[in-house]
């Protein structure tokens, strides 16, 4: 799983190794549990109950959780949802300028 994450997200083959190295050091267990749960968790019904500003940012590539995304932005009253062209899944790793960018807007 270290492995397979790290692959999708990290072109660099040193920075890969570290993530690797860094990640492996989890029970693998929990992983496996987390995972899971986070693929069976739902509080869909809770998301009005979010009152702050939030930000949702997702990469425009990455259709298959843009519903998430809309979903989301249309639960949660004070929200603003941003598409980053030329990105899939992994904006935080493949968009982080951008990312840094419109976080320091949001936040001002």
């Amino acid at each position: 799983m270290a492995q397979s994450i790290t692959s999708s997200h990290i072109d660099d083959p040193q920075l890969q190794e570290r993530w690797i190295k860094h990640a492996s050091l989890t029970d693998s267990t929990t992983l496996s549990h987390l995972y899971k749960a986070g693929h069976s968790y739902n509080c869909t019904q809770r998301l009005p109950e979010i009152t702050l500003p939030t930000l949702l940012v997702y990469g425009a590539e990455d259709r298959s959780i843009h519903p998430y995304g809309q979903l989301l932005s249309e639960g949660i009253q004070n929200s603003k949802m941003v598409m980053i062209p030329g990105v899939a899944h992994q904006v935080v790793t493949k968009a982080a300028p951008e990312l840094n960018r419109l976080c320091r807007e949001f936040s001002t």
